[in-house]
Formats: structure tokens, C-alpha cells, sequence
């Protein structure tokens, strides 16, 4: 079996786990499983978890075997969700969503060690915005992006946090119209590529388009396509 498929059907055991053990405990509501890895077979999944009380994020790692190796339930008694992760090389975890204050989202940025641990968390200094996506570079550098709501204009907005956590850059990206961010990756030159499907209208009609926008390693917007 190649290395895909051995990656589809962990994910796919994991799952199945996950749900048996929201429908044992009952009182847990549990989002879908979100995945990643290393590429030298150890995954990470990642789920949602509401208690009626409290939410929590719920992270495990596994190895090649399938096998649980540790595992972390984030609850801090803040409104927080999980909506992306990634994984470097070296199997450190990072995990991007959102955290609700009175009403108002930020961009949740949350780094784990390879061998288990919360290492750092931050928000974002943005509010009505949402991580979805993330992806993190060789040096192990992230990047995030999401979309945003100011005053009725949708952009995405896209940043980049140093591996220690400090904000290396920060972009707003407007298009028209909403600007939803369907995936972010760092191309082989370094530079960092975020797919946008951009729709126009209230929603229901109108139309949609869908754009590439590539930034250097400095955060500058080089092309558009």
C-alpha cells in the first residue's frame, strides 16, 4: 500500500474513532477530523469539541503505524475553534481558527512540540477574521490566511509568524466582493501562493471568480493570476 493511501485510511480509522467516542460520551458535540503531516508518515488530527459548557480543541499525533503517540485537549474557558493545521518536517504542529471575544473573531495561532505540549499561542491583532488555511515553510516559518469583514468589505488577509512567534509580515487583499481563502502553500522558491474564490453579489446570485495571489519571502505581492 503507497504511503496516499496509507495516510487516507489512518485518517479514515480516525474518524471513525472520533465519533464512536462523541456517541459514548454523549455529551460532546465533535467537528470533522482536520488532518496534516510531516511527510515522513507521523499525522496529526485535530477536532472541535463542545461539552455544553466549554469548547476545546482536541489534537493527537499518531505515527506511521496508526499508533497514538500523545495527546493534548487545549481548554483555556475561551470561545475557540480549530479550522487548519500543518505540519513542519521535524513534526512540530501548528494549529490556526478562531477566537470569539464578545462577538468579534481573531486569527487563533496555536504552535505544539513534536513530542507534545502547548509551545506558544497568539491571536491576531485583526478582529472579524477567520483562519482557514495554513501552511509552513522550510525554515519552519508560518503562514496563515483567512477572510476578514470591515465595515461591510470582505478582503482575505494573509500573515506570516516567525517560528519563535513573532509577526514577520501581514497582508489585506481585496478583490471585490468576498474574498474567501480556499488554500495557502510555499512554492519551491520560497515564495508563499493563497487560492481565493472571490464572489460578488448578496450571495445568493451574482457571480464568482476564482484568483491566485503570490507574495515573496518579504511579504510583497508579486503577481496575481
Amino acid at each position: 500500500m503507497d504511503s496516499m493511501k496509507t495516510f487516507a485510511l489512518l485518517i479514515s480509522l480516525v474518524a471513525v474513532n472520533a465519533g464512536a467516542q462523541g456517541r459514548l460520551l454523549g455529551s460532546q458535540h465533535r467537528d470533522e477530523v482536520i488532518s496534516s503531516h510531516d511527510g515522513k508518515g507521523h499525522i496529526s488530527t485535530v477536532v472541535n469539541a463542545f461539552d455544553g459548557y466549554y469548547r476545546s480543541i482536541i489534537i493527537r499525533r499518531l505515527n506511521a503505524q496508526g499508533q497514538l503517540q500523545w495527546e493534548d485537549q487545549h481548554r483555556d474557558g475561551l470561545d475557540e475553534r480549530a479550522h487548519a493545521s500543518s505540519m513542519h518536517e521535524d513534526a512540530t504542529l501548528y494549529v490556526v481558527g478562531e477566537r470569539r471575544v464578545y462577538g468579534h473573531s481573531s486569527f487563533l495561532i496555536m504552535k505544539f512540540h513534536p513530542d507534545g505540549g502547548l509551545l506558544w499561542e497568539y491571536t491576531d491583532s485583526q478582529h472579524d477574521c477567520r483562519a482557514t488555511a495554513t501552511a509552513v515553510d522550510a525554515k519552519g516559518d508560518l503562514l496563515i490566511a483567512g477572510t476578514c469583514e470591515y465595515g461591510g468589505i470582505f478582503p482575505a488577509r494573509i500573515v506570516k509568524y516567525g517560528a519563535n512567534g513573532a509577526l514577520l509580515w501581514e497582508y489585506d487583499y481585496n478583490a471585490g466582493g468576498l474574498n474567501l481563502v480556499k488554500a495557502i502553500h510555499v512554492e519551491a522558491n520560497g515564495n508563499t501562493a493563497v487560492s481565493l474564490e472571490v464572489r460578488t453579489g448578496d450571495g445568493r446570485g451574482g457571480s464568482y471568480f476564482a484568483r491566485t495571489i503570490v507574495f515573496n519571502e518579504n511579504g510583497w505581492l508579486i503577481g496575481e493570476r
